[in-house]
């Protein structure tokens, strides 16, 4: 199955400001109010002043406006984190990065998400700050837009760990709003992603991070080369970055069954194992590392309206063969007679269970990306500078997420069908459930119903619109929940994103009248394609449908069949529409409910059922941006 989404933005901005000059150095940058004595002399080593007077500062736009400055202070909060920073601090990738900074806050989409639904769909980390959502969380590259990027949901953010740290000089994050800048998506903030322009000769580098407890080695290596002129630079580059997945199971703190725990104010914790003192039938206590059962079923239809039973093989507490009820109504089924229910959900629930613990808690990624960039001084034109930046991302991951569950409706007339009398091993329920009941074995439990409500039968059919006798009823529709072993717990995707800038930037020495002097303009456009796939394995619904819709079985023998009928016989042919043969599945075999994760009793059925479901997801953004900065007039402030 592919589907595929395309999605096109363009955007035109022409913007016209007034401003002084700015260049913003170090972490973090400081207001105007608040400029330290230090900045002060930095500034002045930046550009000494001489005899002459003809220094010349370099201006630069700081993060958040569009105004050039010659100084180090910002009207704005500017949190600025460098590469070499972070990774002292042990940060190397630009999603621990970002998501580790003060400024983010909030929910942080990241490759722990796995089987969650997602609008940048699985691979995907977006930045969310101040907890307004990463939508209004704005990410530039080099003070331009980065465009978005994932799949299979409505991508619309961009995946921050695409870009390499090696490729990145520092962060800026500003720390307040400016949607009047760049629109309603810097709402939250902004962060910008300043390239390194450094480059000048080979370089190579790399990195191993291996942990202490195993799983998750990361493996980082990269190599550039650069050449710097009097009028200009080039610079090439390329990395590579692997990170190995992390299971629970490699854990201590997650490799257990589910606890309850709390921590005291001294820092003890305290805690309660959820697994322990699940007592079985014949089985004694045992963790749920071994749960040595979890399948159930759901019998929803009037008159018989039992919720869910569970598959306990070899014994029942309701009449129907291998399946007993815990409660109904608030009322215990208890056989024994022992004031406790025979069963309890919770020995059947997969939560924790040892299948679940092989789940990632991070995912298996590799991302090869490679970075183009140069400038060059043509002195025409305002003594303009051309320059072009290219950049291509390609991420590869592979999760394995926490096992889901599956629960088809299983029409009346099904062969497999426990609660159809006309089935292979099925019975009429009704008619076992009142057996039951008037049974000496069910006489407690129907004496409870009694009891609890102070009413006879026909007040309490009342009065829960439905029978707690309820007689023969016939073949009924029934519900199994179970979980099928690697039906959708797994996802294979690729995110791949070329960018491409080019543009021009100068001054506009004739803007020269009075008080209009220091203009310059910067005109450029962008291009970006983002392309996503991804793969996920599991039960095909079309396929599981014909096959319990279909079944049937063949008169005068035990063999069931199923798919279409195309020579009118009532039997059907063994195939579906398409000519693929069908295969009748019975959910109710031992091996699927025998366990919280089972499987199909053949592999004819899980080679029928299973496929894969394919995903693809497209998104272009052409971007032009022109805008002038100068000084308009002085304000009596100075």
């Amino acid at each position: 199955m592919l589907k595929e989404h395309k999605y096109t933005s363009k955007y035109l901005m022409m913007l016209m400001g007034s401003a002084s000059m700015a260049l913003c150095l170090g972490s973090p940058a400081y207001s105007q109010e608040a400029q330290t004595d230090e900045t002060e002399e930095a500034a002045a080593i930046e550009a000494p002043e001489t005899d002459e007077d003809v220094s010349v500062q370099e201006r630069v736009v700081v993060t958040g406006s569009r105004i050039n400055r010659s100084t180090f202070s910002s009207i704005s909060p500017v949190q600025i984190i460098t590469t070499d920073f972070a990774r002292e601090i042990g940060l190397v990738n630009s999603a621990d990065i970002l998501q580790s900074s003060t400024a983010a806050s909030g929910t942080q989409i990241d490759d722990t998400f796995q089987g969650f639904v997602l609008d940048n769909g699985p691979g995907s980390s977006t930045l969310d700050l101040r907890g307004l959502g990463a939508g209004r969380s704005l990410i530039l590259i080099n003070g331009r837009r980065f465009a978005p990027i994932g799949v299979e949901g409505a991508p619309a953010n961009p995946s921050v760990n695409l870009i390499p740290s090696s490729f990145i000089q520092s962060y800026e994050i500003l720390l307040d709003g400016a949607s009047s800048v760049y629109g309603s998506d810097a709402v939250a903030g902004v962060v910008n992603a300043i390239i390194r322009k450094d480059y000048d000769g080979f370089e190579f580098g790399g990195r191993v991070n291996n942990p202490q407890h195993g799983g998750g080695e990361e493996f980082n290596f990269y190599g550039s080369w650069g050449k710097q002129f009097d009028k200009g630079y080039i610079a090439v580059a390329a990395d590579f970055e692997r990170s190995n997945r992390i299971k629970l199971s490699q854990r201590d703190w997650s490799k257990d069954c589910e606890k309850l725990a709390e921590i005291t104010e001294s820092g003890e914790v305290r805690s309660i194992d959820l697994s322990t003192d699940f007592t079985y039938p014949g089985m004694g206590t045992s963790s749920c590392e071994y749960f040595p059962l979890g399948g159930r079923i759901s019998i929803g239809t009037n008159p018989v309206d039992n919720g869910s039973i569970y598959f306990t093989p070899g014994s029942t507490n309701t009449g129907i063969p291998n399946f007993s009820e815990s409660a109904q109504y608030s009322v215990l089924y208890d056989g024994d007679g022992d004031g406790f229910a025979d069963f309890s959900f919770y020995d059947y629930t997969s939560n924790g269970v040892a299948r679940d613990r092989d789940a990632d808690m991070f995912s298996q990624q590799e991302q090869v990306s490679f970075m183009a960039q140069a400038d060059y001084n043509i002195v025409i034109l305002g003594d303009a500078t051309v320059y072009g930046e290219a950049f291509y991302f390609d991420r590869d991951t592979e999760a394995e997420s926490v096992q889901g569950q599956i629960f088809p409706s299983v029409p009346a007339g099904n062969p497999f069908n426990p609660c159809n009398p006309n089935g292979l091993t099925g019975v009429d329920c009704g008619a076992a459930v009142t057996d039951y009941l008037f049974s000496p074995e069910g006489a407690v439990t129907y004496n409870n119903f009694i009891a609890t409500y102070g009413l006879p039968p026909e007040f309490l059919d009342a009065l829960f619109g439905t029978q707690i006798v309820p007689g023969p009823v016939g073949a009924i529709p029934v519900t199994p929940v179970v979980g099928i072993d690697g039906d959708r717990d797994n996802v294979r995707s690729s995110l791949a994103q070329l960018r491409l800038v080019g543009g021009i930037k100068g001054d506009l020495d004739f803007v020269d009248y009075g008080s209009l002097s220091n203009w310059s303009y910067d005109a450029s456009f962008s291009y970006s394609r983002s392309d996503g796939s991804s793969t996920r394995s599991g039960v095909r619904e079309d396929r599981l449908d014909a096959s319990l819709l279909t079944s049937t079985i063949v008169p005068g023998t035990s063999t069931v069949v199923c798919g279409v009928d195309t020579n009118g016989d009532g039997i059907p042919d063994g195939k579906l529409a398409d000519g693929t043969p069908c295969v009748p599945v019975n959910f109710f075999a031992d091996s699927v409910l025998g366990s919280p994760v089972g499987d199909f009793a053949t592999e004819a059925e899980r080679n029928y059922l299973f496929g894969d479901r394919t995903f693809k997801t497209v998104y272009e953004q052409l971007i032009f941006s022109a805008f002038a900065t100068g000084d308009l007039f002085d304000l009596p402030g100075g």
